[in-house]
């Protein structure tokens, strides 16, 4: 009887480890609140494991006529400790410094080990399998921190569960030692990568949901640094991806390619083919469509990510064609839509675009929050979803025109991310101008690198 009530007090005091470990029990009672209620959370969980440990003692005491396999059999069915908050390898990993990159830091690493291809793709590895982790954890501790109600959250707790599934994938990964390896990694950064990718939909729905219950300041901050670790991850994880196809097929490496990015970016070539596919936006929602007009005459080439001047401009054309489109007919105007105007003016190591339009202008009472996360002037539609910056064809979804309030402050954020900036002047009654700055390589440095090369 003694033996049978330790075995059972045993297993119960297991049962609750697994609970508290696997996140069950954190669902039923929400999300730990404050840093005080979190500690009181891992008190108990120390205290059922010293239960459990001193029960395990008093089983094995009175088990000892117990066959090995038996023994075996019994361990063998505990539970498996899952991933949650109670786990200390996410405050392990996200009390690590992070690691802060720039375009120059992705370019002249390449050019480190550009006689050594296998050994720039083993280092780079190397080390995002240190520092993706790190990123993920200190996410994973930001949603630990939310409020009890927005903790508890269906998408909140959506983008957890894909956190703590990506970041389980990098830390039980193996180290990369052989080129094989390495490409067996870059097939589970893609599968990261891909997981991801319905978290931005999710993430402006749960910002939507829980400006009621947060301080849009504290808010703000949440989504801002959520962004930006998503951009630094996925920065991080495609330059290697886009390393390692170069690697296996240097005869479809175009000229000036360097991973993800490319060193001559022509800038109002890109423009022009993203302002087309606003177009096609336009006339599908509305039957009609602006022009662009470039009103630079030098070309501008500058050394960026293509995907993010794609993304940015996206966002800026969509937004000034949409407000010409509503004020032209909210007018009752006759005649050609006016234009949205483009203007570069490059300078060595920045290069700033003006986008202006004729669309009225923003109204006085909404000035102050078109920077604002989850504030649109569009009605509210479940349909809407930010874009992913990747894939630009997802424009072409239905109803595109109208988003969840993510796309000028997202468009912000990605600029900022390597110093760069987004802001408007606005003239009532008229229209509006954005100021789109993007700070990136010296051009006297990409010359001196041109001039190595050909040297060489």
């Amino acid at each position: 009887p003694v033996l049978f009530l330790c075995c059972l007090l045993f297993k119960l005091m297991m049962a609750m480890m697994w609970l508290l470990r696997s996140g069950k029990v954190r669902r039923v009672v929400g999300v730990a609140a404050s840093q005080p209620e979190a500690q009181a959370w891992n008190h108990i969980l120390l205290c059922h494991q010293s239960c459990a440990a001193a029960t395990l003692c008093s089983s094995r005491k009175f088990s000892s006529q117990t066959t090995p396999s038996e023994q075996n059999k019994s361990s063998s069915t505990l539970p498996t400790m899952g991933a949650s908050f109670y786990d200390q390898r996410f405050r392990r990993y996200g009390n690590k410094p992070l690691y802060k990159f720039t375009i120059m830091d992705l370019v002249n690493f390449e050019k480190k080990h550009k006689d050594d291809r296998e050994q720039l793709l083993l280092h780079s590895a190397a080390f995002l399998r240190e520092a993706l982790p790190v990123r993920l954890a200190k996410r994973i501790l930001d949603i630990y921190a939310l409020p009890y109600i927005c903790g508890t959250n269906p998408n909140i707790q959506a983008i957890l569960n894909t956190y703590i599934d990506m970041f389980n994938k990098l830390t039980t990964y193996p180290p990369v030692i052989t080129i094989e390896d390495q490409n067996k990694f870059v097939d589970m950064l893609q599968e990261n990568l891909d997981l991801a990718r319905p978290l931005l939909p999710r993430l402006a729905r749960a910002s939507n949901e829980l400006a009621q219950h947060m301080d849009r300041k504290k808010l703000r901050e949440f989504v801002t640094v959520t962004i930006k670790s998503r951009i630094g991850r996925r920065v991080l994880a495609e330059q290697h991806i886009a390393l390692h196809h170069q690697y296996m097929d240097p005869n479809n490496c175009k000229e000036g390619e360097i991973g993800a990015i490319t060193m001559n970016l022509d800038a109002i070539h890109i423009a022009r083919g993203v302002f087309e596919q606003v177009k096609q936006i336009c006339r599908s929602s509305y039957g009609i469509a602006p022009d662009l007009e470039v009103v630079t005459i030098t070309d501008v080439k500058l050394p960026y990510l293509k995907s993010h001047l794609e993304y940015m401009f996206l966002e800026l054309f969509k937004n000034a064609a949409r407000a010409t489109i509503e004020n032209y007919i909210a007018q009752g105007s006759q005649g050609d839509l006016p234009p949205v105007k483009l203007e570069a003016f490059p300078i060595r190591n920045r290069t700033t675009f003006c986008i202006s339009d004729n669309g009225g202008g923003i109204p006085a009472e909404i000035e102050d929050n078109v920077m604002e996360y989850s504030f649109t002037t569009v009605g509210n539609s479940k349909s809407d979803v930010p874009y992913d910056e990747n894939v630009l064809g997802q424009a072409l979804s239905s109803n595109p025109m109208a988003g969840e309030g993510f796309g000028l402050p997202m468009t912000r954020t990605y600029a900022q991310y390597f110093g760069g900036d987004l802001s408007f002047e606005n003239i009532h009654h008229h229209g509006v101008q954005f100021f789109l700055r993007l700070k990136h390589l010296d051009r006297e440095y990409l010359k001196n690198v041109e001039d190595q090369e050909f040297s060489t």
